[in-house]
Order: structure tokens, then C-alpha cells, then sequence
């Protein structure tokens, strides 16, 4: 493993799995302080279930965008008002200081440029010459719209009304000279131009869910964790914790961090009432690993389309002989609700009234809740047992009041 390190950065070994070997892959030292493997495997419990032999999971269909559709930066997967471009590295190669370089750790945002003025509008013009994708012929490939430059530089739908902010140093000056504001735009203009190349003729989620087989989703897989004791900056701890004696999750181990250890066992506390109503109750790790069950955005409402798909980090599975449920779940750290929020709207959106299952369905609901939060993880809870356990009041009109607000900030 050492000698391969070099080469790649994950080793299968799944096809090793057996009662016996649980994860032992773990205990390989390798140099960088963050290669540790782990093997997960399926009970056997589970792979004679109902579920896992017949069951089928859901998720939606994608649609080609056609170029009608690319009017405006927003169906590009950007926000036609604002940019915000860190600068912060820029400024902290000039110093070697270490006490200065932890002076950086407070930053700030400072407008550099406004496109709807006309200093910068010269400003604009300047950095599109510098740039051959922004020339007529290049930029019309990827959006077919336009009718010229200018328009694609004065109109709203465009750049028309783009401020572009710098993230720098807190205690930093704001007296920029151009050349350092032409830096920013250049990297402004470079941001547009990758967004605009990778996001043209991309295929957008639809409304309509097709069936994969459990039996497909729920794998044995292996994972890479970090042998570190802390979180650092976006990069949690992940840990293994024993399963063996929960019934209704289908791995051995939960391999999580403590933001996700945390939903599972709240999950734990409300488990005795699912298994009182439902024949089959299980909660299913939707692996990044596997990644063959990823959800797409079908309707935004901020303008902005997102066409990257992403995966719900579970699936609670319930059964009981006349309907199913599938709850797509979602725990997310403080520091990545207002980016992923879009992912949020996504999971809301997702009601048997707002989608169309394909296939021989039968009585199946899907439903997206709310991120599971530090400030608000026991309003998931209560939902999940709002939709599941209670059918007297009406889903959408229940009111949930927020009791946990610990603050993990770990996912």
C-alpha cells in the first residue's frame, strides 16, 4: 500500500469483505497523516430482506438544456450581481511574518469593481481584450444569444450589473491602484469563462423519479479517513463506530463524523416507534463512494441554475407491506447552510404532489427534509416522525419548535 500511495488515491477492497474481517485496513501506516482505509460491509441480516432483495430507490431524471435557455449568466450557475474573488493569498505571499500571516485569518470584502459605472466599464473592456474567450466569435459558441459584445457587457441578464468584491486581509487598506483592480477582474472574467464552458449544453433534473434496485446502492465499499484528532478547516474528523447491534442500519460500521454520528442517533431514539408502525426500518448510508443515487435540481427560485447533481448523505427506508417511504437526509455543518442552500430548497421540493414517480410504483412517497443542523437537528427529527408515524395533521402545516442548539460546526 505504501509503494501505491504515489499512484492512487483509493483502494477497493471491498471484494476481501467477509464475516471476519471487519476493518483492519486501518491500522496501515502511510506518510501523510491522512491515509487510513477503511472496508465497510453489508450485513448479512440486511441482504435477506425484503428491502434489499425487491426494494427500489429513487431519484430524478435529467433533460438536455436547450440553447434557448442560456439567456443569462444565472443559467450558467452565476450570480449576475455579485463575485466575490479572495485575494487573500495574493497579499500574504509578500509577507514571511507568522505572526502577520495569523493576522489574515480575519478578512473582509471590498468592492473593486461595478460594471454598471463607466470608469469601470473601461475596466471590463480592458480585461476582455486580454482574454481570447471573450472575443465575439469564442464567447457566441457558448452563448448563442447574444447579439454582440456590448451587449454581453452593459445587459442585466449579463454583466451589466456585476460588482466585483475582493476578499482581503481585515486590516488591509482600501486604496487599490488598477493595476491591482484589473488583477481582480481578470480573475473575475476567468471565473465567468469556466462557468460558462463547463456548464454549457449540461442536462438539468426533472421532476420525474426513476427506481434503481437496492440491491445496486447498498454495496460494500472502502473509504479514506483521516488519522488526525481534530477538525481542520473543511475537512472533519471521520471515525468508525460499531453498528453490529442496530438492526436497521444496513452497514457494520457508520464511518461519520460527529455531526452525522450525531443524526444517526437521534434516529436510534425514535427507531422503536418506526418499528411499531413499519414491517421494514432502515437507514441506508448513501455512500460518495458509490454515488449512484444523486438528486438534481428540477426548480430554483434565486435565479441561479445548479447543475451539478449532489447526494443526500441518507436514505430511510420504511416498509410496511402496503406503502413505502423514502426520506432523503441531509446533515449539514453552520459554515455550509447559506452555500448549499440551494441543495435545501432541492430536499423541500421533493413531495409526492411536486414529482412523478416512474415505473411500477405502487404506494411509494419520497420526501426531502431540512438539513439536519447543529441549531436545529431535533426539527428534523420531529419531521421524520411528523411523516411517518402521524398521518392525523397535515405535513405541510405542522409547525416545528427547535430544542437541540449545540453547536457542531464538524460537516
Amino acid at each position: 500500500l505504501e509503494y501505491l500511495d504515489e499512484f492512487v488515491d483509493m483502494y477497493d477492497v471491498s471484494c476481501g469483505l467477509n464475516p471476519s474481517l471487519q476493518y483492519q485496513i486501518d491500522s496501515n501506516f502511510l506518510p501523510d497523516g491522512w491515509r487510513s482505509y477503511m472496508a465497510r460491509a453489508v450485513k448479512d441480516k440486511f441482504k435477506k430482506s425484503r428491502a434489499y432483495k425487491c426494494g427500489r430507490l429513487y431519484h430524478n431524471k435529467l433533460k438536455e438544456v436547450s440553447d434557448d435557455e442560456y439567456n443569462d449568466l444565472g443559467k450558467y450557475g452565476l450570480d449576475r450581481e455579485k463575485i466575490v474573488i479572495d485575494m487573500v493569498d495574493t497579499v500574504k505571499e509578500h509577507s514571511n511574518n507568522q505572526e502577520s500571516n495569523e493576522d489574515y485569518l480575519d478578512t473582509r470584502n471590498v468592492l473593486i469593481a461595478d460594471f454598471n459605472s463607466n470608469r469601470d466599464k473601461r475596466l471590463l473592456k480592458k480585461a476582455m481584450s486580454r482574454d481570447k474567450f471573450f472575443r465575439f466569435n469564442e464567447l457566441s459558441k457558448y452563448a448563442p444569444k447574444i447579439n454582440s459584445l456590448n451587449e454581453f457587457m452593459t445587459s442585466s441578464d449579463w454583466l451589466g450589473d456585476l460588482k466585483v468584491y475582493a476578499t482581503i486581509p481585515y486590516h488591509k487598506e482600501d486604496s487599490f491602484d488598477n493595476v491591482y483592480r484589473l488583477k481582480v477582474v481578470d480573475k473575475a472574467l476567468s471565473r465567468v469563462k469556466n462557468f460558462m464552458q463547463s456548464n454549457y449544453m449540461k442536462r438539468r433534473g426533472t421532476r420525474e423519479f426513476e427506481p434503481v434496485k437496492v440491491k445496486d446502492i447498498v454495496v460494500d465499499y472502502s473509504k479514506r479517513i483521516s488519522k488526525g484528532e481534530r477538525s481542520t478547516g473543511d475537512r472533519p474528523v471521520i471515525r468508525p463506530y460499531e453498528m453490529g447491534n442496530d438492526d436497521w442500519f444496513v452497514y457494520d460500521h457508520a464511518i461519520v463524523d460527529g455531526l452525522e454520528k450525531r443524526m444517526i442517533d437521534s434516529i436510534r431514539r425514535i427507531i422503536f416507534k418506526l418499528k411499531d408502525k413499519y414491517k421494514e426500518v432502515f437507514l441506508i448510508r448513501n455512500e460518495e463512494t458509490i454515488s449512484k443515487l444523486k438528486l438534481y435540481e428540477f426548480e430554483n427560485s434565486d435565479g441561479i441554475t445548479h447543475y451539478a447533481g449532489f447526494l443526500p448523505d441518507f436514505l430511510l427506508y420504511l416498509d410496511d407491506g402496503n406503502e413505502t417511504y423514502q426520506l432523503f437526509i441531509e446533515p449539514k455543518g453552520t459554515q455550509l447552510i447559506e452555500k448549499d442552500k440551494w441543495k435545501e430548497k432541492l430536499l423541500e421540493n421533493i413531495k409526492p404532489q411536486n414529482i412523478k414517480l416512474l415505473g411500477e410504483t405502487g404506494e411509494i412517497k419520497l420526501y426531502g427534509l431540512r438539513f439536519y443542523t447543529p441549531e436545529n437537528g431535533q426539527e428534523t427529527i420531529s419531521e421524520i416522525e411528523k411523516l411517518t408515524t402521524d398521518s392525523s395533521r397535515d405535513y405541510e402545516d405542522f409547525k416545528l419548535v427547535a430544542e437541540d442548539k449545540t453547536d457542531y460546526k464538524d460537516k
